[in-house]
């Protein structure tokens, strides 16, 4: 919840500034909440950095569209990794 609600944050101040473009880092991606704030925001055509231990795990959210597919869209850029990993 509080990831949807950032991001709805960020989705605001981007429409006040529309001349700068903005993408939205999204950690956990491949969990039930970071699908789902995942796929809003592309919804939205909002650049998303998605991080996640295993991108091919990176399913659409089935409460929003009833099925779970890979997500393959233009604006989405995968990162394999973890945040409990040092670089």
């Amino acid at each position: 919840m509080k990831l949807l609600l950032l991001a709805t944050a960020a989705l605001s101040t981007y429409a006040l500034r529309a001349p700068t473009r903005m993408s939205v880092a999204v950690f956990g991606a491949t969990g039930l909440t970071g699908r789902e704030c995942t796929h809003q925001l592309l919804e939205r055509g909002v650049p998303v950095r998605a991080l996640c231990r295993d991108p091919a795990k990176l399913l659409t959210p089935l409460g929003s569209t009833g099925k779970e597919d890979l997500v393959e869209n233009d604006q989405l850029y995968k990162y394999k990794g973890s945040v409990t990993n040092a670089a």
